[in-house]
């Protein structure tokens, strides 16, 4: 007399299991397969044999996956902060040491000094001259001038 584990119960388990990763990570990951397990779980309930429900669970939690994680991550922006270096892009720079085509000069920005170069790599930056960043590559400001 022992005991067993019906397999609804099994599935509203396993979707417990992941909805508390995903409580504890917020990735938008394992919600999706947590909504697969209750699928899974429906279907025990209503009487489908395993091989199904395990079919029910993979094909519901990768097309919740693929077609609304992205919605998800949208909406929610997830993985999308800006660093502290992100954040400097569309900032003026005034050149400290000056450079030409092709060569790296220093500018400070924000009361730090960086290497910089111009962006396009063609222009030409003048020691008081003052640029915004367009990107920063490694620890490099790429530059333009200011249009207007």
């Amino acid at each position: 007399m022992g005991f067993e584990l019906s397999p609804a119960i099994l599935w509203i388990i396993i979707a417990v299991v992941f909805g508390i990763i995903e409580v504890a990570t917020l990735g938008i990951l394992t919600i999706w397969f947590a909504l697969g397990a209750l699928a899974a779980a429906v279907a025990a309930i209503l009487g489908a044999g395993v091989p199904l429900q395990i079919i029910l669970f993979f094909v519901i939690s990768v097309l919740l996956l693929y077609f609304t994680r992205p919605v998800a991550e949208k909406y929610l922006k997830i993985g999308k902060h800006k660093t502290n270096v992100e954040s400097l892009v569309g900032q003026r720079v005034v050149i400290l040491e000056g450079f030409g085509p092709g060569q790296a000069g220093r500018g400070r920005v924000g009361g730090q000094e960086w290497a910089c170069e111009a962006a396009d790599r063609k222009e030409a930056f003048e020691v008081g001259e003052e640029a915004v960043i367009v990107r920063i590559e490694g620890v490099r400001l790429l530059l333009q001038r200011e249009e207007g």
